[in-house]
């Protein structure tokens, strides 16, 4: 957008779309002496949605 001879100026909107799905099968106690199996049977599964929008403005000069 030009506001006069020189000078002008922008205006951008965009959107992302981005998604992660993660599991785990188990938590790692780390405990040496404990008898075996060290761990506690866990399953989980996690899923993330991130979806911001994104402006940005500017200002430019021409000469």
């Amino acid at each position: 957008m030009r506001l006069d001879q020189h000078w002008g100026g922008t205006f951008d909107v965009k959107k992302l779309f981005a998604d992660s799905t993660s599991q785990g099968t188990g938590i790692d106690l780390g405990v040496l002496d404990a008898p075996s199996p060290n761990q506690l049977p866990l399953v989980s599964t996690q899923k993330t949605t991130f979806e911001p929008w994104i402006l940005s403005t500017g200002v430019t000069y021409r000469w």
